[in-house]
């Protein structure tokens, strides 16, 4: 199966939080599964990481080096992720989280996210607290 962690689920991951729950975390051992990382996460946290809006406990660096050692890939953004955003409604305006959906949907995977509001788009979303 294929994942793609939602910015947060990234975040707690590389940080070791406890807000990450145990269900999500057993599923990094099955090495059966992929994970992705999107670049419109990378984007999003060094946005907020410049703004202030986001304090990680770790510097950018070390997470994107955390990403490379954990064996995630990286999801580019292609034009063809940019051309079905004009297929999605507006339930959500966050352009980030919009990009992960469109993603999700096109490159058919399970988004790991605590966030709801991605069912309303008809995604496969795995989150068990």
């Amino acid at each position: 199966m294929k994942y793609l962690l939602d910015t947060h689920a990234l975040i707690w991951y590389s940080e070791n939080d406890p807000k990450l729950p145990q269900k999500v975390k057993e599923l990094f051992y099955n090495s059966n599964d992929e994970f992705y990382i999107s670049i419109a996460t990378i984007w999003e946290m060094s946005i907020k990481i410049k703004k202030g809006t986001l304090i990680i406990n770790r510097n950018f660096d070390e997470v994107i080096d955390l990403i490379f050692l954990s064996g995630f890939k990286f999801l580019p953004i292609s034009y063809q992720h940019t051309k079905e955003l004009l297929k999605l409604p507006f339930y959500h305006k966050d352009p980030f989280d919009r990009m992960l959906v469109t993603q999700t949907i096109y490159e058919d995977m399970t988004i790991l996210s605590k966030e709801d509001l991605f069912d309303s788009y008809g995604v496969k979303r795995y989150w068990i607290n």
